[in-house]
């Protein structure tokens, strides 16, 4: 079926329900869309909310305080404790890092 415009309208009657049909397509996909971006715009400005707030710091300060607990590292002096001091020390190192260079970049973004 071939859709024709002859005089500022539909060439045949037949024609009406089929572009109806792809009009309605139509709005239903730009409606779509348009949901979609305001569910993605909700969701970003949830996360920065939460990134930015006392929520996060508080978890962030929890797990720094833990790490440092561990960090501090083996209460006595015997040789066991110190080849575990031994063994842990990079790996706790490692997460200072990551867990600092992770806030710094949370709060370049946040600004």
């Amino acid at each position: 079926m071939q859709f024709d415009l002859i005089n500022g309208g539909l060439g045949s009657p037949r024609c009406a329900v089929p572009v109806a049909v792809a009009l309605l397509q139509g709005l239903n996909d730009v409606t779509n869309s348009r949901l979609v971006q305001q569910g993605q715009q909700t969701k970003m400005e949830q996360v920065y909310h939460y990134l930015t707030g006392t929520k996060f710091r508080g978890h962030v300060d929890r797990l720094s305080r833990k790490v440092h607990r561990h960090a501090r590292g083996p209460r006595s002096g015997t040789k066991v404790h110190w080849r575990q001091w031994a063994k842990r020390e990079p790996q706790i190192l490692s997460i200072i890092d990551s867990t600092v260079g992770m806030v710094g970049d949370l709060r370049a973004i946040a600004g």
